[in-house]
């Protein structure tokens, strides 16, 4: 067995490389981690291994012994020819080190390493933890956007009704938007508010293209039943939001989607052959002054202020009623 003590005072000891690289295999260590926790260079745990640098610092080859959970005699030259003190003769610029480090005892043995893979990983938590902060912190937030339609319950073939769409965002910011609507094949688009950007008619589909800042942004368009469309019928609208932040981020429209083909006016909400004070204010308030007359705000003003109407299903028109 070695006699460690004749290397306590020496400056430079010889270690056995092959036997270093045969540990740090056994137990599954990397040059790298060897190179980390003594505090010198990958090519330098290599150039050990591979007794290129067999004379090292002696503070080196504890920290060494100590990260393989050995003792220093134990990695140690065991070549009795080759022991001696060599204080002073080693070639000092041989070895690459990185820096002196805190000099662990041999004693510490196992532990020791143990202690070191311990403080190891805890380091890497606190890094995967102080990353995943700043990632939940970061300025940019999630962009929720809502988007509904306000479509009236029903209308008959041969007229016109309104479909209003508002989009909004919690906390507005410059975005850049598509906005779709599929229409039926029972009805036609006719006019947007603002103008349509295109209107794909073998689709039927109206698109608009807007960017700015989204709060309670209205969209709103003037659609016709067409004359052949069957009564009694039940029709469906189908329409999204698109954004891109990144990728393409899409929200669906909400609200009322259903339209019912029958023979009332779309004011009419209750069906009774007529437009009452409630209902005439309902829509004043959906509709506003703006686009009211684009949007037939006019003739529900006419029937509203007669006794009544009926629906014609020869001319596709409304008749009032004294």
């Amino acid at each position: 067995m070695q006699d460690v003590n004749r290397y306590n005072n020496a400056f430079m000891v010889k270690i056995d490389g092959e036997k270093v690289r045969r540990l740090r295999e056994t137990q599954g260590l990397t040059q790298l981690y060897l190179a980390t926790a003594v505090g010198v260079t990958t090519d330098t745990i290599s150039r050990w291994e591979n007794r290129r640098y067999p004379t090292i610092k002696r503070e080196n080859a504890v920290k060494l012994a100590s990260v393989l959970g050995v003792t220093l005699e134990d990695i140690l030259e065991q070549d009795k020819k080759k022991e001696k003190d060599i204080e002073g003769t080693g070639d000092i610029s041989t070895e690459d080190s990185l820096g002196e480090g805190t000099l662990i005892e041999p004693s510490e043995s196992r532990i020791g390493y143990r202690k070191r893979s311990l403080i190891v990983l805890a380091a890497l938590l606190s890094m995967l933890i102080f990353a995943g902060l700043i990632f939940l912190l970061r300025p940019e937030q999630r962009i929720e956007i809502s988007a509904s339609r306000y479509l009236p319950p029903h209308c008959p073939p041969g007229q016109s009704f309104p479909v209003i769409i508002t989009v909004d965002q919690g906390n507005p910011t410059e975005l850049a938007l598509i906005l779709k609507e599929k229409l039926p094949l029972q009805c036609i688009p006719l006019k947007g508010f603002p103008e349509f950007t295109t209107i794909l008619n073998q689709d039927n589909e109206i698109k608009w293209i807007s960017k700015g800042k989204i709060k309670n942004k209205r969209f709103c368009y003037l659609a016709k039943v067409r004359d052949s469309a069957p009564l009694n019928r039940t029709v469906f609208f189908n329409g999204d939001v698109t954004i891109k932040k990144g990728t393409n981020l899409v929200f669906p429209l909400t609200g009322n989607k259903v339209l019912e083909i029958t023979p009332y006016h779309w004011a009419d909400t209750n069906s009774d052959g007529k437009i009452d004070d409630n209902e005439i204010l309902d829509v004043y308030d959906r509709l506003g002054d703006t686009k009211g007359v684009a949007l037939g705000l006019d003739e529900v003003k006419r029937i509203w202020s007669r006794g009544g109407y009926r629906w014609d299903p020869v001319t596709k028109k409304f008749i009032l009623l004294n």
